[in-house]
Formats: C-alpha cells, structure tokens, sequence
C-alpha cells in the first residue's frame, strides 16, 4: 500500500516566519551537510534534511528529531549555502519553540548550553595532542573529567619588546582585518559560542596579542584551532574589525611558518571523529534520548 506526504503549506509559512531561514530556496545541494564538521565526524546531523521538513511543514517530526540538538552553531551550513539558506536558523527556531511547549524545562536547556561550552575543553584536549603529534586516546570517563576541568592559567610570564617591529606577513593580515582598530571592548568576547574561561580561549586577548606583535606564542597555541568560525565576533565588532579573518590568517601563517605540518586540518577532522561522538551522547542522556553506540572507545 502506497503512502503520501501531505505537505502543510500553512505550517510551513509559520516556521519561515519565525525562522527568517529562507527555507523555500533549498534547491537540496547538500552543501550543508557536506561541510558541517558534526556531520563529518558523526553522520548524526543533516542540515539539509532539517530545511526538507521544515519546507513539508513536519513540524512534530522536527520537534522529536534528535539532531536538532546536535547542531554546534558554528553558522558554516550558512556560510557555504549558494542560495542563502539558514539551517542553524531552522535549528534555532525549533529548540526555541520546544521550549515554549515545555518539552523541556529551562534548567535543561540551561544545562545543555553549558555542555557545548564546556565540550570546548575536550577539543582544547584533542588539538593539544595533534600539535604534540600524539594519537588521541579517549573513553568516556576521560571525557567527562576534561568536561568537568577548568582549564588553568599559564604560569609563565609574557615578556613584550615594544621596539621589536612586527613581521610583514603579519602586518598585513592585521591591516586586512582592520585589527588595529580594537579598542579591547569586549564585544567580540561576549558573543563568542567558545569563550568559556579566558585560559581556555578568548577572542579579545587573541587580537591584542597580535597586535602586540606576540606571533609565536599565538601560532604555536590552541587558541587559534579553537575558533569555529561562525563570525559572531565581527559581526559585533563596532570597529568593524574582521576577527574571524585574523584568526584564518593566523593559521595560515601558522602553516607557512612550519609551527603546524599542511596536513593539520585534515589531523583536526580526525580528532572531531573521535570527540564528537561523545558529545552526541552526553546530548542524549541529558535530553533522555536513546543512546547511539557511536563512540569510539580505545585503549
């Protein structure tokens, strides 16, 4: 017996409304899904399939889709789209209105917020080890206690030669950004999805130490891999500074200055394969999903 999907042009239109997602210009690319590092690493989250039944109008069947808790709002299914769609706004969308039902409380939301704040220790963890050129080893128990540790801050002092002159290579990725232009207001700080505790990351210090002309320090760090690119910081720049560029520059830099091998990109996707997993189910059993058996356990 065949069976027919009816699609609700009405409920479609409310989630457009509420979204701003643009939803009705999928052409169904799959750029999306393509690029998005959670799917990369996990095979759990399809943006692409996400904007499909918001175009059908599936409203319960988004609410009940586990994966639209999956999401890490690092805007890259945005950034990539040729037709200007927003997944993570759909995304977005969704969570806010399973609260309004009170499918979930408050103080779990509250909690699965400070959970993806917190997962940045664990990717801090995983970075470390690839620029250590260590193979990652993780269990579940290793990755709660990166979860529950604050990252301290360095011991050592910073020593800065006011009359030494920055790098070329440098001032010109800094010009390009505009980043002379900060003014250490915070803002960039303040909207980042990463900034958790200042030894952890900090977008604002990342600026200002460039701008101090503090190159190796900042290219043999974790800070720079930390950002996920989701561009939150420029665009609550009111200099107009370009932080997501500086940081992209910084890597660059980082590889053209032989601090990372060419191959470290690929070395991070690795480690998200190894990590992510995790972070899906710490997600389930806070939410009380089924567990998946995705994480990779080793010795």
């Amino acid at each position: 017996m065949e069976s027919s999907l009816l699609i609700d042009p009405l409920v479609r239109q409310e989630i457009e409304g509420g979204a701003h997602a643009a939803i009705n210009l999928c052409w169904t690319c799959q750029s999306c899904t393509t690029e998005c590092p959670v799917n990369l690493a996990t095979n759990r989250l399809n943006p692409m399939k996400i904007v499909r039944m918001a175009n059908f109008g599936l409203i319960d069947e988004l609410i009940s889709d586990p994966s639209i808790w999956y999401c890490q709002s690092c805007n890259r299914c945005i950034q990539v789209c040729p037709m200007t769609v927003k997944p993570v706004h759909v995304i977005n969308y969704i969570r806010e209105l399973i609260l309004q039902k009170n499918l979930i409380s408050r103080d779990t939301y509250q909690q699965f917020n400070d959970l993806l704040r917190r997962f940045h220790r664990v990717r801090r963890y995983g970075i470390l080890t690839c620029l250590k050129k260590e193979k990652l080893s993780l269990s579940a128990e290793k990755f709660n206690e990166l979860l529950n540790t604050p990252i301290t801050p360095e011991e050592e002092s910073v020593l800065m030669d006011f009359s030494s002159e920055l790098s070329p290579s440098l001032l010109k990725t800094l010009n390009d950004a505009d980043t002379f232009s900060c003014f250490t207001c915070s803002a960039c700080s303040s909207s980042c999805p990463v900034f958790l505790e200042r030894p952890l990351f900090e977008p604002q210090s990342v600026f200002r130490m460039a701008n101090l002309g503090l190159t190796d320090k900042l290219l043999s760090s974790t800070w720079i891999w930390l950002c996920i690119g989701c561009q939150r910081c420029t665009d609550n720049c009111s200099q107009l500074v370009k932080g997501h560029a500086t940081i992209e520059s910084l890597r660059a830099l980082a590889v053209k200055e032989d601090f990372v091998p060419v191959s470290f990109a690929s070395q991070l996707k690795e480690m998200e394969k190894v990590i992510y997993p995790y972070l899906l189910d710490e997600i389930d059993k806070l939410l009380g999903l089924p567990l998946k058996d995705t994480a990779q356990k080793q010795n």
